[in-house]
C-alpha cells in the first residue's frame, strides 16, 4: 500500500524492468546514434563516459524507473482501467499532462534541440503506453 492505495509490488518490479529495457532499446540499438548526435557528444565525450563507467547512472536510472512505476501503479489502481487499451490511454494522459509538457520547458529554457525533444518525448510516450497498459491488466 502506498498513500492508502493498494499496489501489486511484483507488477511494479516487472514493469520497472520492462521500462528499463525499453530505455535500453530506445537509447541503444534503435535511436542511440540519433541521441548521441542530438546530445552533441564527441568521441572524446563517449570515451570519457566509458572510462567513468555506467554502473552508477544505470542503478540510479533503475531506481527512478521503480519510483515512476510505483506511482503510476497507484494512479492506475485509483483509475481502475478495465483493459490494456484503457490503461494505455491513461498512460497517454499521464505523458501528455506531465512528461511532454515538462519536456517542452526543457527545450525552450535549457536550449535543448527539437531533435532531442522528439527523441525523448517519443520515448516517454512509448514507455508510458506500455507500462500503463501492462499495469492495467496485471
Amino acid at each position: 500500500m502506498i498513500f492508502g492505495v493498494d499496489v501489486n509490488y511484483l507488477a511494479v518490479l516487472v514493469v520497472a524492468l520492462v521500462n528499463f529495457f525499453i530505455g535500453f532499446l530506445w537509447y541503444g540499438p534503435l535511436f542511440g546514434k540519433a541521441w548521441i548526435s542530438a546530445m552533441k557528444f564527441t568521441d572524446k565525450d563517449i570515451k570519457k563516459g566509458k572510462e567513468k563507467g555506467m554502473a552508477s547512472p544505470m542503478l540510479i536510472s533503475f531506481v527512478m524507473s521503480l519510483i515512476t512505476t510505483l506511482i503510476l501503479a497507484a494512479f492506475l489502481n485509483l483509475a481502475d482501467p478495465s483493459s490494456f487499451i484503457n490503461g494505455a490511454f491513461i498512460g497517454i494522459w499521464v505523458w501528455l499532462g506531465f512528461y511532454m509538457t515538462a519536456s517542452v520547458g526543457s527545450m525552450l529554457w535549457e536550449g535543448k534541440s527539437a531533435k532531442l525533444f522528439y527523441l525523448n518525448t517519443a520515448y516517454d510516450l512509448v514507455r508510458f503506453i506500455i507500462m500503463a497498459g501492462i499495469l492495467a491488466v496485471w
